[in-house]
Parts: C-alpha cells; sequence; structure tokens
C-alpha cells in the first residue's frame, strides 16, 4: 500500500515526522521527453516531505532554488530509487531535463524466467492472495521499463488542521475508515 511504502521510506532515512498518503501523482515519461522546471507548492500542507520513487529508465533530475535565478543541482535517479523532498526542499524548484533511454545507460536488470520460476507458486497465488506473474508478464514489463520511465510522488496534501476538498476534518481522528 502506498501509505506504507512512504511511512517505511521516511523511517529507512530517519525521518521522524508522520505521513498520510492522500494522494500520488504518477508522472510516465518516454525516453524522449522532459518535465519542465516547477514547485510543487498546490497543496495546503507544504510541510510534510514528499516521496518519490522512480521505476524504469534512468534521468537527470535537477534541484533548484526557490527561484529560478539559483543554479539548479544535477541528480542521476536509477530504477528503484526513493527520493525524499524535505524542509526546503520540499518548496524548491525541480525539473527532469533528460530521460536516458536503454541505449545510453542500464535502465531495468533484465529479468531472469528461471529466477521467477523459482519462486513458490500455488496456482498462480502467493501469500496474501497476491497473484504470481508469470515469467512472461514480468519480461514484458522489463522490457516495456526499457524504454519508459514512471515516477510515483507521494504526498500528504491537507494539513491536520485544514478540511478536505469534501469539507470532512483532514485530522488523522476524524479518519473511520479501516486500514
Amino acid at each position: 500500500e502506498v501509505q506504507t511504502l512512504a511511512a517505511t521510506a521516511l523511517a529507512a532515512a530517519g525521518r521522524t515526522c508522520g505521513i498520510r498518503a492522500e494522494a500520488a501523482i504518477v508522472n510516465y515519461y518516454h525516453a524522449s521527453t522532459t518535465l519542465g522546471g516547477h514547485k510543487d507548492d498546490v497543496e495546503p500542507d507544504q510541510e510534510t516531505p514528499i516521496v518519490s520513487v522512480s521505476l524504469g529508465c534512468s534521468a537527470v533530475f535537477l534541484a533548484g532554488g526557490e527561484d529560478k535565478e539559483e543554479a539548479p543541482t544535477a541528480l542521476w535517479l536509477r530504477s528503484g530509487d526513493v527520493m525524499i523532498m524535505s524542509g526546503t526542499a520540499r518548496r524548491c524548484m525541480h525539473g527532469v531535463p533528460r530521460i536516458l533511454s536503454e541505449d545510453e545507460t542500464v535502465c531495468c536488470p533484465p529479468v531472469q524466467p528461471d529466477e521467477t520460476a523459482a519462486r513458490e507458486q500455488d496456482n498462480g497465488v502467493a501469500g496474501d492472495e497476491v497473484p504470481v506473474p508469470s515469467p512472461e508478464a514480468l519480461s514484458r514489463v522489463a522490457q516495456y521499463l526499457q524504454n519508459h520511465r514512471i515516477n510515483l510522488n507521494i504526498r500528504q496534501v491537507f494539513t491536520s488542521d485544514s478540511t478536505t476538498a469534501h469539507g470532512e476534518s483532514a485530522s488523522p481522528e476524524s479518519d473511520q475508515r479501516e486500514p
């Protein structure tokens, strides 16, 4: 679940702040696309970190300052990387000027069918009733990610003292849903 992923990433980075994963933005890139410089500044909550998960092709990520005058720092993001934007970085300019195709870098390690075939299967279901993909399906996903990038940005939208778009309290105490 996205909430668990975000909380686990924050804990692994030594962050003690909590996060309510109220939204996730999925950025999809073909190897020839980019994402221009911008700020993630529309959410009422600007204090809770954003947790960003990279899948597929590597990318150059530019992390700038609070305005376009400050020169950005280039970061290399690979498949499987998790980046946390917190503190001042949460409010800074950033963008993705370059996605590298499989010809330029190794995007994803190839799926080895013998590795997945060796996984324990019970009529295609394992563990908590999660279907185990076939080696062919995993191979198709890996092949797709050779020339594509998917970035999942997990964020808390509302502060604990604000209300949601539906007029409900955004505080955790008011959340009566089952986990």
